[in-house]
């Protein structure tokens, strides 16, 4: 009977080991981050490097001239400002929604950012001064295309002068992209083609 006795525990005992052995614990990494107003299963789309590719900036085109009397006429127009060394501005983005504008590798500015909704954000700089892009706002509109696409746009002062666009809000328009990757253009309505 003992031998019965000690035959059953150890059976009782294999049996526990091998069925408690068949259940793995699944390892579920599950990253969740919450931002304010939106929650989010995955790192937000705009979290990571960014660099800078092309510029669009609205600026004042004379249209005529009269001389008698003197007098001119103008109008906003998009431009064109994307300068040969535009991928050297790049933008970090992080997780704990601070973000790290550099120039070379310089650091220049940074400050923090929220979500809007899953494709729209907003930036705010942490000093004011140089570090920031524009002089007159406060209000950085951050757009994502695509995975690997994004705009900054602002508003910035209009340009000096007494012309009749002086009441008018003036933009500005930074698109970046991931290094190494090729824009999403067809997603992007660009204002100069």
């Amino acid at each position: 009977m003992k031998n019965t006795v000690n035959f059953s525990l150890l059976l009782f005992y294999i049996s526990s080991t091998l069925l408690l052995g068949s259940c793995k614990k699944e390892n579920l990494d599950v990253n969740e981050t919450i931002v304010t107003g939106v929650e989010q299963t995955e790192p937000a789309k705009i979290v990571g490097t960014w660099e800078m590719y092309k510029v669009e900036k609205q600026e004042l085109r004379l249209d005529s001239l009269t001389l008698n009397p003197p007098q001119s006429f103008t109008s906003m127009v998009w431009y064109d400002q994307t300068s040969s060394m535009a991928n050297e501005q790049t933008i970090d983005f992080n997780d704990d929604l601070t973000f790290d504008s550099f120039y070379a590798g310089v650091p220049i500015s940074a400050g923090t950012w929220d979500a809007l909704n899953d494709s729209t954000f907003t930036l705010s700089f942490s000093s004011t001064g140089s570090g920031e892009w524009s002089d007159i706002t406060t209000d950085y509109i951050v757009t994502v295309y695509c995975d690997n696409t994004m705009s900054v746009a602002y508003l910035i002062a209009p340009p000096v002068g007494n012309h009749e666009h002086q009441g008018a809000d003036w933009h500005y328009v930074a698109y970046f992209r991931t290094p190494g990757s090729v824009e999403c253009d067809g997603l992007i309505d660009y204002y100069v083609q």
